[in-house]
């Protein structure tokens, strides 16, 4: 799985060296709205620009593809996916728009790209059969990170014919049927080759069973000014982290090296805590 791209700015420093922060969906949310209210941003143009971003990403990922199946929900993410239809159409390749139960758009802005992309030819079919995905890649744009528990109805069917597809999908936001704050699976899910998430990280797809789904994962830059800061909810550690705790010295006792406590378990229920206090040691604690 490929590191994560820092894009979105941490309110809080991060507590190692090389760590990148990760967020939940409230905080992509606040993002979008403090872009419009502090920035005057419209939000159609962080769409133009996430959309833009994953077809740039899907063409330099698939350099021999020349075609994509792309489904799309409702809600901003299908918008989202009008928006990579668009310039895949554009730089000549043949695109076929799905919904599931041929919904039109229930969001302002995805009911504009919807337009825009009709006016050059591209209409949205139902999603029926298998053969609705024959193409060189299939666009996951279903569900965004605003969705909990299992997928449901026609939505529900169609996230499970894309987690069956044998070729290369990539996801939205996140794969349809992962939960962006936790990476829960509640029911079907897609299984991406390649994820595209737009300004920060978020922890449903670096925890399991979500990283399980998410493949490769690109952070895309969307346009959001620097000065909208975040507060992560947890941080990913990366290479770096481990190099910037201090060794222990050849000739150092175990009061030298910091102590941790572990507050865990119950009567009968200690494999956590052991586990717990046997990491910290490993990771270099001189008491425990």
């Amino acid at each position: 799985m490929a590191a994560a791209v820092a894009v979105a700015r941490s309110a809080s420093p991060a507590p190692l060296p090389g760590c990148t922060p990760l967020f939940d969906a409230a905080a992509m949310r606040e993002a979008d709205r403090r872009s419009a209210a502090d920035h005057a941003m419209p939000s159609i143009l962080l769409m133009e620009r996430a959309g833009l971003a994953t077809a740039e990403a899907i063409r330099g990922r698939y350099p021999g593809a020349r075609s994509a199946a792309i489904v799309v929900g409702s809600g901003n993410n299908g918008g989202d996916g009008m928006v990579v239809a668009r310039h895949l159409a554009e730089w000549g390749w043949e695109v076929a728009v799905r919904a599931p139960g041929g919904g039109a758009p229930s969001t302002p802005d995805a009911a504009v790209m919807a337009r825009i992309a009709a006016t050059l030819g591209i209409a949205v079919e139902p999603l029926e059969g298998s053969g609705d995905l024959a193409a060189d890649v299939v666009v996951d744009g279903l569900l965004g990170t605003g969705a909990r528990g299992a997928p449901r109805g026609a939505v529900g069917a169609a996230v499970e014919r894309l987690a069956a597809h044998g070729g290369p999908v990539v996801s939205l936001d996140l794969p349809s049927g992962v939960e962006a704050d936790t990476g829960r699976v509640a029911g079907a899910a897609v299984r991406a080759d390649l994820t595209v998430t737009y300004h920060g990280d978020l922890v449903g797809l670096r925890v399991a069973p979500g990283r399980e789904h998410a493949g490769e994962v690109l952070v895309a830059d969307i346009g959001i000014p620097s000065a909208v800061t975040l507060e992560p909810v947890a941080w990913l550690a990366g290479p770096g982290a481990a190099a910037a705790v201090p060794p222990k010295g050849a000739g150092a006792d175990k009061y030298r090296a910091g102590s941790v406590l572990v507050v865990a378990g119950a009567p009968g229920l200690t494999g956590a805590a052991c586990l717990a206090a046997r990491a910290s040691l490993r990771a270099g604690a001189g008491l425990t």
